[in-house]
């Protein structure tokens, strides 16, 4: 595994770093409970965090000659479009039909299959997905596994959220997959999981000459995390008994609020996220957006970035919403709103209304992943 650079500038001393390194090789077999007798991926570095990470490894392989063509799903992070754009590279979209589908995310492997014929080197997509949280099965993981072995490609997987999975989901890493270990690069990040997506500290593991590659990008852009964020590792190698189940809990109960709320809405179409803090419902007319984000408001939000508008859709963090909402408030209606309330609704409204491109609006999300 590559070392952590510069670790006593850094504040954590070479032994803490090696041990801690060990420490998530372990943790990791938790993260991917069928894949633990591959003991040939070992290699990582640590990093800024998953935009780094992303950066890194298209730099490192799609995008760097101009023109290079990356498949991406649509929706997923947002940054992933934004990254191979500012590389250069081209985006190949293919569709995910979080709605249309019960079980699994709902990925298009046939327009995964025709991207790859088209000259697509790179798959970068998140699993669970955010921002629909949905998770892909193990079906799907086996498929886009053999897609890319038969094309030779390299695939990028964003896993921040496979540890806050909702009870009864059950996940699939993609390094249980047949997938080679020589086109793979999995990312882990201190992230709304832990309410630590702020430190921007994230881990990359993959073949050699992936992270060989990535470190020295990072070396270049970034030498290595921050000090006071590296000592972030303590705690996110060594959380307390129990603590995990006991955020799943709170984040479910979150979760079943926002849909009870959201499904009580004319037009509203929500598919009951199974990990993550996102929650990504669908207005079948904007023209509704006004009683979808007053009826939202009154569950007591309070982040400017809850909710980007993606022309029908709605990206909902789950992490900042409060529970607790007033008895005294009564029915959610347009009219509990304050006036200032009412203007951020319809400004909202009209920029939903000027952008029918999805994936085209700027995003608001302050913290982090």
């Amino acid at each position: 595994m590559s070392p952590v650079r510069n670790p006593q500038g850094a504040g954590v001393n070479a032994q803490h770093s090696k041990s801690c390194i060990r420490h998530h090789h372990q943790a990791l077999r938790c993260f991917r409970p069928h894949a633990t007798e591959r003991q040939d991926y070992i290699n990582g570095v640590f990093n800024e965090g998953l935009g780094l990470s992303l950066f890194d490894r298209l730099d490192a392989r799609a995008a760097r000659v101009s023109g290079g063509k990356v498949a991406i799903v649509r929706p997923d992070y947002f940054a992933n479009r934004k990254l191979v754009e500012f590389m250069g590279g081209d985006v190949v979209p293919i569709t995910m039909d979080y709605l249309g589908r019960s079980d699994g995310a709902g990925i298009d492997l046939v327009q995964l299959e025709a991207a790859f014929n088209a000259g697509a080197t790179t798959f970068l997509f998140s699993n669970p997905n955010n921002p629909a949280g949905v998770v892909y099965s193990v079906d799907e993981i086996g498929r886009i596994a053999d897609l890319a072995n038969r094309h030779g490609a390299t695939v990028i997987v964003d896993q921040l959220y496979s540890r806050l999975l909702y009870s009864g989901v059950k996940y699939t890493h993609l390094r249980a997959s047949d997938m080679s270990s020589d086109n793979l690069i999995t990312i882990m990040e201190s992230s709304k999981t832990e309410s630590l997506s702020g430190f921007r500290l994230g881990v990359a593991f993959g073949g050699a000459r992936l992270i060989d590659r990535m470190e020295k990008l990072q070396a270049i852009v970034s030498l290595r995390a921050p000090g006071y964020c590296q000592a972030v590792l303590r705690t996110w190698f060594a959380e307390p008994s129990g603590w995990i189940a006991d955020r799943i809990a709170k984040h479910q109960a979150i979760r079943d609020d926002l849909l009870k709320v959201l499904r009580a809405v004319k037009g509203v179409d929500a598919r009951a996220p199974e990990a993550g803090s996102y929650l990504l419902p669908r207005l079948d007319d904007v023209r509704r957006m006004r009683a979808c984000l007053a009826a939202f408001q009154n569950t007591r939000a309070r982040n400017e970035g809850v909710l980007s508008a993606l022309a029908t859709s709605g990206r909902i963090s789950m992490a900042v919403v409060r529970r607790r909402r007033r008895a005294s408030a009564g029915p959610l209606s347009p009219r509990l709103m304050s006036s200032r309330q009412r203007r951020s609704i319809d400004g909202a409204m009209t920029r939903t209304q000027r952008s029918p491109c999805q994936g085209s609006q700027k995003s608001h999300n302050r913290g982090g992943s």
